[in-house]
């Protein structure tokens, strides 16, 4: 092969990949969200003498996101989700006294500030900070307003049309830093699958 063979065959090549990324950065979208709670329980990093037992019961959130490319394999992503938690409260009780366990509830705003890491054409890892704000409160949780973390990993899909999809499981971590004084404050650990329907802007 000649040395113009090369250059024309080397810029070429260029060119195209230029344009790919330069298309992939433009590819803006936005979606709605749903996600379904494998695990929700608040804990404390220090254990206290007669404090009630937490465990998981239920949770859903729905909400819509933002994606934002930084180049062809980089994005940020942001939104906001409403989220409900129901959690099964049991006192700490003698054994011969009555243990019986009801649920409480709690109701919560995010918004997400994340960055999605895109691999292998279908595959994403995503991690960043939450900034969690209650809207209704329960009597036996403390407050979950605050500054938490979700860390994930996912694969999305994306349609000729501008539609995508994408499965997203994930872990948070609620009030990291917490906007209330509570000396030992609980942090609602959550666990679950995000699915997603975004379009192209």
């Amino acid at each position: 092969m000649k040395l113009k063979d090369v250059i024309i065959l080397t810029l070429f090549l260029f060119t195209c990949h230029f344009t790919n990324a330069q298309k992939s950065i433009s590819n803006k979208r936005v979606g709605i969200t749903f996600s379904s709670v494998g695990i929700n329980k608040p804990i404390r990093f220090t254990d206290l003498d007669g404090a009630p037992d937490f465990s998981s019961k239920w949770s859903y959130s729905f909400g819509i996101n933002y994606i934002h490319p930084l180049n062809n394999w980089l994005e940020i992503e942001t939104g906001i989700e409403y989220a409900e938690h129901t959690i099964k409260v049991r006192s700490n009780l003698p054994p011969f006294e009555d243990r019986t366990h009801y649920n409480t509830n709690l109701s919560l705003i995010n918004i997400p500030m994340t960055v999605r890491a895109n691999f292998w054409d279908y595959l994403f890892v995503n991690g960043g900070m939450l900034l969690d704000f209650e809207t209704s409160s329960s009597s036996n949780i403390d407050t979950q307003s605050g500054i938490g973390a979700i860390l994930g990993i996912g694969a999305q899909y994306e349609f000729n049309n501008g539609f995508g999809l994408f499965i997203n499981p994930y872990a948070k971590a609620h009030t990291l830093i917490p906007f209330s004084s509570e000396k030992y404050h609980q942090r609602l650990m959550e666990a679950g699958v995000r699915v997603g329907v975004t379009y192209m802007l």
